[in-house]
């Protein structure tokens, strides 16, 4: 049997048939316990700024990367 054949077969002893189920069974075959954080409650979250202070940050950073962008 070929490689691709032998592959294949493996994964559909595997349960494995689909391309969905391809892609689940790596991220199962990669997924550790300890890269799951569990708690929600320490969790980082994202600030919230007004749409002003938003756009006034926005126009300080466009500054700097033309600023960048012309040495």
């Amino acid at each position: 049997m070929c490689p691709a054949c032998v592959a294949t077969a493996a994964w559909i002893v595997g349960g494995v048939t689909s391309a969905g189920g391809i892609a689940a069974l790596a991220v199962k075959l990669n997924h550790k316990e300890s890269d799951v954080n569990t708690d929600v409650s320490n969790s980082v979250r994202p600030r919230v700024a007004s749409r002003e202070a938003w756009l006034r940050a926005r126009k300080a950073l466009l500054a700097k990367e033309k600023a960048f962008n012309i040495e």
